[in-house]
């Protein structure tokens, strides 16, 4: 964005105006992050954990960050990633951030569409049953 912004002095030289010229870029702000994982846990007290890495697999996730809308706890193991960040309280994980803010689930309309139990059947869909599901 532009705009001529009329002068006084420069007049005397024969410029009546300078040119002023503005950019901008919008950066997330506050607790913004690269998240290769985030739990929603929608409805669930801020101190259930919804994310807990317990010593094993050893994953090292570089360049992005780990992200609950509840609890999260790496017992034993700090997952690597760039920062931990909870809605809830965060530990034992690397660069913690506790008590930031929820995040919105941008997919929350879809939920509907997700068939809640073993069996179900959804149109243009084909479904393979967990094993879980044959053992019933």
């Amino acid at each position: 964005m532009s705009a001529d912004i009329p002068t006084k002095i420069s007049g005397i030289l024969g410029k009546s105006s300078i040119e002023i010229g503005v950019k901008s870029a919008v950066k997330p702000g506050g607790d913004a992050d690269n998240s290769c994982i985030l739990t929603l846990d929608k409805g669930a007290p801020l101190s259930h954990v919804g994310l807990l890495f317990g010593g094993a697999p050893n994953i090292q996730l570089k360049g992005c960050s780990t992200r609950s809308n509840t609890s999260l706890n790496c017992n034993g193991h700090g997952s690597g990633a760039a920062y931990s960040i909870a809605s809830g309280s965060a530990s034992g994980c690397s660069n913690v951030r506790s008590y930031a803010r929820v995040l919105p689930d941008i997919y929350e309309h879809l939920a509907a569409q997700i068939t809640k139990e073993c069996g179900g059947s959804s149109s243009g869909v084909n479904w393979t049953l967990p094993a879980t599901c044959l053992r019933r």
